[in-house]
């Protein structure tokens, strides 16, 4: 039987390798499977960035709920839809409603950071930024940034037009922003699928149901 089995393991070889290599390999890979899913489990929840200081925010539905003879079947959409516009108004009458908006601004020239992010200048206080230098945008054209890769008075050149720095802000780690009017920043983007809502908590989850 040993005789054998020597036989058919010189004759065999390539396979018996190629088997013992892949189930190695099918061994590894479940170790690795295990130990990113242990470390997603224990990783820290992340601390809200950019609406830190915002008393309650209101996002749009981002799955699609279908009912089906065995239960509610859910899936996440590509696109978070916006806030419906009657529930926006019933948000309105317990407090200031103020829509966030998020947009690519792609600095030309070889200067600036690698992917800065556009936002409606009325969004600021609630990271909260605080203007170091300078003043809040008031014109199309006018736009706060964070960091110091641009001063107050410089031109910067985007694929959203020739922009004039008019302030600064410190940055805080989590993004470069550059911040335009609340309305050049819904030109720019229509769609705002996020809201800050100034107002009790319990009042604002009883009027989005």
């Amino acid at each position: 039987m040993l005789t054998v089995a020597l036989c058919t393991l010189r004759t065999r070889w390539v396979t018996f390798t190629g088997s013992f290599v892949a189930l190695a390999l099918g061994v590894a890979l479940l170790a690795v499977t295990g130990r990113a899913l242990a470390a997603s489990l224990d990783a820290p929840e992340r601390a809200p960035e950019r609406f830190a200081a915002a008393p309650v925010v209101v996002r749009g539905q981002d799955t699609l709920r279908v009912p089906t003879p065995s239960g509610d079947r859910t899936a996440e959409q590509a696109r978070v839809r916006p806030v419906p516009a009657p529930v926006v108004a019933r948000l309105e009458r317990l407090g200031t409603v103020v829509e966030d908006r998020s947009f690519p601004v792609r600095v030309r020239g070889g200067r600036g950071p690698g992917a800065p992010v556009g936002h409606p200048w009325s969004t600021a206080a609630f990271a909260p930024y605080r203007i170091d230098a300078g003043r809040a945008p008031r014109a199309a054209d006018e736009v706060v940034v964070t960091g110091g890769w641009a001063a107050p008075g410089e031109r910067v050149r985007t694929d959203r037009g020739t922009l004039r720095v008019v302030g600064t802000v410190p940055g805080l780690g989590f993004e470069d922003a550059v911040f335009f009017t609340d309305a050049r920043a819904a030109e720019l983007a229509p769609r705002s699928v996020q809201l800050a809502v100034d107002a009790e908590a319990s009042a604002v989850r009883e009027a989005v149901r």
